[in-house]
């Protein structure tokens, strides 16, 4: 599934203000690949970018710029996307419009293992019907990457970087049982979360 929410705000006058609020979108799976696309268009909202920059609903993305001469604005992340065994959603044109055009965007896609699931749909040649007529199709993963391992280590792909060593030839994704447990156990990074949502029996006595 997947999830959006908003974090930040401001308190009250005399109080120490808050930073500016951001968009946040979370997804699992298909979720993460809806919480992408999602995302990517939010990045671009005439509003959203407006209240991150401190000025309100409908104001642009300079809505909270004072004066001076014209100067340029830095209006900082509006968006975050986190994304849990995410598939691909979009090829190399998709790519560049998140990793080069789209500065309020803060993009990380979390892999577990060998999550096949992660990896996939792989560029190469489909069907054309489902492909607006396109034998060859080039699919490619966006934003940054954190890529986990089963000794709580973790590999880090920063942003616009080559996929780490062995991440699309890791021989983990041939097992079936393997994959399924890498790609449904990402609730596992969150146990508190986990067990208020799953209750043990001994918890319920």
């Amino acid at each position: 599934g997947s999830g959006v929410g908003s974090s930040g705000g401001s308190e009250g006058r005399g109080s120490r203000s808050k930073p500016p609020p951001r968009v946040v979108v979370v997804g699992h799976s298909l979720g993460g690949a809806l919480a992408a696309l999602c995302s990517a268009r939010l990045a671009h909202d005439l509003d959203v970018l407006a209240l991150a920059a401190g000025g309100g609903a409908g104001g642009g993305a300079g809505g909270g710029a004072g004066g001076g001469g014209g100067a340029s604005v830095v209006v900082p992340t509006a968006v975050e996307c986190v994304t849990f065994g995410q598939p691909r959603v979009g090829d190399s044109a998709f790519r560049a419009a998140l990793d080069d055009r789209s500065p309020q965007l803060n993009y990380l896609r979390v892999v577990r293992g060998g999550d096949l699931f992660a990896r996939v749909p792989t560029s190469g040649f489909w069907l054309p019907s489902s492909n607006g007529g396109r034998f060859e199709v080039d699919y490619k993963h966006a934003g940054s990457m954190v890529w986990t391992q089963a000794d709580h280590t973790a590999v880090v792909a920063p942003k616009g970087a080559p996929a780490p060593p062995g991440f699309n030839s890791d021989l983990r994704m041939m097992n079936p049982a393997g994959v399924a447990l890498d790609h449904a156990g990402y609730a596992y990074f969150f146990p508190d979360e986990l067990k208020q949502a799953w209750p043990t029996a001994g918890d319920l006595l």
